[in-house]
């Protein structure tokens, strides 16, 4: 439709109206494949938090549900080498942890608490089964 009005235009207004409509659709185009991309991560984190959130409770003992859903992405590798900016990125991918201060905490716990033994300042090996 768009190029019909752009082969009958007459005037340069049309021409220009034809640009910004060429334009729009592209855009369009692009924020639709934007919304299915955040969708698919919505549904994601939905499939992968509990119901009514998650809340922190180090008196209860267990693993906190982030580190567990990076140790079950991890469980899935087997014994690796990872380097701490890898698993900061699968806290970003995998849990609701954007910050940067709460991602080297969250980091520094697990690495400390969790399957891993230390390889240099920043890079662990994940050692399954062995915590």
């Amino acid at each position: 439709m768009i190029s019909e009005l752009e082969s009958d235009a007459t005037n340069e207004q049309v021409g220009r109206l034809t640009d910004v409509l060429e334009f729009m659709s592209m855009e369009l185009r692009r924020l639709e494949a934007r919304n299915r991309k955040l969708t698919s991560m919505v549904n994601d984190l939905e499939r992968r938090v509990p119901e009514g959130g998650i809340t922190a409770d180090s008196t209860t003992g267990g693993t906190n549900p982030r580190d567990q859903a990076v140790l079950d992405v991890l469980a899935e590798r087997g014994r690796c080498k990872i380097e701490v900016s890898e698993l900061k990125q699968l806290y970003r991918r995998h849990t609701d942890i954007k910050n940067a201060r709460t991602l080297d905490d969250r980091v520094r716990h697990l690495t400390e608490d969790g399957p891993f033994e230390f390889v240099s300042p920043a890079l662990w090996e994940y050692v399954p089964d062995s915590n």
